[in-house]
């Protein structure tokens, strides 16, 4: 008989917060439930042997993010509750996109220096990556994943160099570590592969 496995107290507040705050959340194009994205993050990251702080980070990053106001980011540790509750929340808090910055340009330039001084938070940023560069929310009548679709509102070639510049990043903070490698290698495929889709549905120019 197969042994359960119980999570770590850690993990499993950061499970229930995310369960929470995001059970009504639906994914853009398929309006599938939007705590699969979580679970496939912390799901990756429980299979490269990430300890509790970086699965339960996973579990929590979009929180703030999506529900400001219900889940504010200086109240979070405190619905945690457990020990390492606020370093999950300097995690999340790396991991947040500031809304407040007049551009996207600069929003992604915040999040790389965030990101360049938490070594801690470079395996989820890259797990969350990977989820949404693979999503298979599908656009029916383009044909290309949701962040193909969203190429058609903003330069794709930003998009693309963000997270390529997210990967250069992460291999120079976590270098040593085989996790992270492993997870950029998935990024930059991915990131090839929207690439190439969008220059062959003429969305994008070659560069």
């Amino acid at each position: 008989m197969k042994q359960r496995v119980i999570p770590h107290p850690l993990e499993a507040s950061c499970e229930r917060i995310a369960r929470e705050f995001h059970s009504n959340d639906r994914r853009i194009i398929s309006q599938g439930p939007f705590i699969d994205h979580p679970l496939a993050v912390t799901n990756t990251l429980k299979a490269l042997h990430y300890g509790p702080i970086i699965v339960g980070s996973g579990w929590v990053h979009d929180c703030p993010e999506d529900h400001p106001d219900s889940c504010p980011m200086d109240e979070l540790a405190d619905r945690i509750g457990c020990p390492g509750a606020e370093r999950v929340v300097n995690n999340v808090r790396t991991l947040t996109y500031d809304q407040s910055c007049p551009s996207k340009h600069e929003r992604y330039e915040r999040y790389r220096l965030a990101l360049a001084k938490n070594s801690e938070a470079v395996p989820i940023a890259l797990a969350d990556k990977a989820d949404n560069i693979s999503s298979d929310e599908t656009d029916l009548n383009l044909g290309i994943n949701v962040f193909g679709a969203n190429y058609l509102n903003c330069d794709p070639r930003e998009e693309i160099e963000h997270w390529l510049a997210v990967v250069a990043i992460c291999l120079e903070k976590r270098h040593h570590d085989p996790g992270v490698k492993k997870l950029c290698t998935r990024v930059i495929a991915l990131t090839r592969s929207v690439k190439a889709t969008l220059i062959a549905k003429k969305f994008m120019k070659p560069f």
